[in-house]
Parts: structure tokens; sequence; C-alpha cells
């Protein structure tokens, strides 16, 4: 399992969740497949912690804020560009 999440290439991980799905069948009856592997190796909620005590909320503000100043330049770019012409939807066939 510590391959599968230390290795960055996806084409090298799925060989490795193969290589354990060959393990696997010799010692299981019943029907494996490789998504069964792949779920296996994914993390679970569980295996993470937060171990920042500052709140998350002042951040969720401060990107929100961003996102906002984002838009207002987006629709200020868009005025110059295209003035008082406004984007209509195109026609329905």
């Amino acid at each position: 399992m510590r391959a599968f999440h230390a290795e960055p290439n996806s084409i090298k991980r799925d060989e490795i969740a193969a290589r354990q799905l060959h393990v696997l069948k010799r010692h299981y009856a019943g029907k494996l497949r490789l998504f069964d592997v792949k779920a296996v190796n994914r993390p679970k909620p569980e295996q993470f912690t937060i171990t920042r005590a500052k709140a998350t909320v002042p951040e969720c503000e401060a990107y929100r804020a961003l996102a906002e100043q984002a838009v207002a330049t987006a629709r200020a770019i868009s005025a110059s560009v295209h003035g008082a012409k406004s984007v209509t939807e195109p026609p329905s066939s």
C-alpha cells in the first residue's frame, strides 16, 4: 500500500494494484477486480488529522473576497472589451 501511494505515475500505480490483485486472488476465492484493490488503497478520512488549531472560516472568507475581486476584474475587462453590448445566449435550433 505504501508503494501505491508513494508512486506519482498513475500507470505504475495501476501496475502495483494489478500485482496486489494477483496475490490476493491466490488467497481469496471470491470475485476481485482491479477497482476493488484500488478502492482498498484509497486514503480513508480517518487517516487524516487536522494539526492546525487555526479556524478555517477566516481562510474561507479571504478566499471568497479574492474570488469576488477576480469576478469584478473579469467584469471590468469584459466591459472594456465589449462595451455596453451584453452577451446573449446562442439561438436554439
